[in-house]
């Protein structure tokens, strides 16, 4: 169970502030974006996150208030209040460095928002049509288009998988603990470790933390006590036992599991 007092202090207050603009924003009907909602329902949301942070809703259309056109830097901006630097989780992506060409020299040599120009160059495209701008006579053709398209694929792809690492990572903080005796990795892939008042079974998920600070999430295959293997285990004392994922570990990484 993820309590909502488990998001850091910055998301909680950022929530609760931009809860209280978007139920402004709803009275004055300033925006027909917003006309799915209530007052009421927003209300409620906020409320239930104060009172009954087991079962609570956050108000996501807070955190998009009047977005306007999504710039990369204005995506940047957003994440922001998800107390998320942006820029540094993307550059941890190898496959959207490739996309853009980058390499460890001259990441530091770029302003970043620049790295992203495709996105703003779209956004300024659609800006001219949707305003009846008779200056586009730059349209892209079909072969022009492929690389933003295919650029945006990966954009997008990475902004999911640093989302999707932020709550692993938050996972491994408040509903995972650390495995604190690591004895041995077998070839990349089988976890040999001490277990004491434990039940483990296959299935279970093991989190990993890499070197450079990225998080995954990865079922356990196998187990092991003896040689033996065991779809689930009960260990009341210090128990050396083995687990394998489908990952390629290191001696390197942390491992967490499931609390207990």
């Amino acid at each position: 169970m993820f309590l909502f007092t488990y998001l850091h202090e910055k998301i909680r207050d950022n929530h609760f502030e931009l809860s209280l603009k978007l139920i402004n924003t709803i009275t004055s009907r300033e925006s027909a974006k917003y006309q799915h909602l209530t007052k009421e329902e927003v209300l409620k949301k906020l409320n239930n996150c104060i009172v009954n942070p087991t079962k609570y809703q956050i108000n996501t259309d807070a955190f998009v208030l009047l977005s306007g056109n999504l710039k990369h830097n204005k995506i940047v901006e957003l994440f922001n209040k998800l107390n998320l630097d942006l820029n540094e989780e993307l550059l941890k992506n190898e496959e959207l460095k490739n996309e853009i060409g980058l390499n460890q020299n001259t990441i530091s040599r770029i302003e970043k928002d620049i790295l992203y120009n495709k996105i703003n160059d779209l956004v300024e495209r659609r800006n001219q049509i949707a305003h009846g701008s008779e200056e586009v006579d730059d349209i892209l053709s079909i072969s022009e288009l492929e690389p933003y398209i295919q650029f945006l694929e990966k954009y997008c792809q990475a902004i999911f998988q640093t989302l999707f690492e932020q709550v692993i990572k938050e996972e491994s903080r408040h509903t995972f603990q650390k495995v604190e005796n690591v004895i041995k990795i077998f070839g990349n892939k089988v976890l040999a470790f001490e277990l004491e008042n434990y039940t483990i079974k296959v299935g279970d998920m093991l989190i990993i933390q890499a070197k450079e600070g990225r998080f995954y999430k990865k079922p356990i295959l196998t187990i092991q006590l003896d040689n033996t293997e065991y779809p689930e285990l009960i260990v009341t004392e210090k128990t050396k036992i083995a687990a394998s994922v489908d990952y390629k570990i290191k001696d390197n990484h942390t491992f967490y599991i499931v609390k207990k």
